[in-house]
């Protein structure tokens, strides 16, 4: 079995953040499943409509909600056994603050040393976005 190299800039990592994706058609709740500096996979129920950017509000590790603007580079939806599971959005990011910048950073290093455990997170009902 041959291994993909991988050519992004940055090491990408798994995590599960809850999130929503702020377009101008509305919201869209979904998954941040993976994670760089440089961008995001994206899992959600159904796939949104996104033309541009949009605004991309996390809960990061500890409850940090992280606000980034993002762009979508792919889409695809993901299946397993013939029935699909998710639609995956790859973003990448285009504004980014530094206080954003080190929290994804600090998030990257914890998961890139041995045998972290990734954490699973669930949105809280009364996570207000705006």
């Amino acid at each position: 079995m041959s291994r993909r190299l991988e050519h992004r800039k940055h090491p990408r990592v798994t995590i599960e953040w809850p999130a929503v994706l702020m377009t101008r058609d509305g919201q869209r709740e979904g998954t941040v499943r993976n994670i760089s500096l440089g961008g995001a996979l994206i899992a959600c129920v159904e796939m949104p409509a996104l033309d541009d950017r949009f605004i991309l509000v996390a809960e990061s590790d500890g409850g940090v909600v992280l606000k980034l603007t993002a762009e979508k580079v792919w889409s695809a939806n993901f299946n397993l056994n013939g029935k699909t599971t998710f639609s995956g959005i790859g973003v990448r990011f285009t504004e980014v603050s530094e206080d954003n910048r080190q929290i994804i950073k600090k998030a990257v290093s914890h998961r890139l040393s041995p045998d972290q455990p990734i954490a699973k997170k669930t949105i809280n009902p009364g996570f207000d976005l705006l």
